[in-house]
């Protein structure tokens, strides 16, 4: 996917989830033929809809594949640049994670995950 604009207050790739997942692992293929480098300085998040994000990372080398291993609750991923971007290329960008509604600890309103707590140590055996 290439996408061309001069867009002089940044830019922002938005992808639409159909609802609201717990997002485990999102991976990000790069151009494979050219250009690589014109994905750095962009970052990635998770956002939901009040608006909460999570930055999972951001691309600092041009290199083929990317993966951004932070958890957030959200239904949409964002790859975003806060600066001018005059032309940027993607292959692919996979977004792995299961559905918040099948997720008993999760806190939605700060787009994080619970921790679980703690199993007490078993003694005597």
């Amino acid at each position: 996917h290439s996408i061309q604009r001069t867009h002089p207050n940044g830019f922002n790739i938005s992808i639409e989830l159909p609802s609201v997942y717990r997002i485990s692992l999102i991976r990000v293929i790069n151009r494979q033929d050219c250009c690589q480098e014109r994905i750095i300085g962009f970052s990635v998040y998770i956002v939901n809809k009040i608006g909460s994000e999570v930055n999972c990372g951001s691309f600092t080398e041009a290199k083929s594949e990317y993966e951004f291993r932070r958890e957030g609750v959200g239904d949409k991923v964002e790859i975003r640049k806060e600066v001018d971007v005059e032309m940027v290329n993607l292959g692919e960008v996979e977004i792995y994670g299961v559905l918040a509604a099948q997720c008993d600890n999760l806190d939605p309103t700060w787009n994080k995950v619970i921790p679980e707590p703690a199993l007490p140590a078993l003694h005597g055996i």
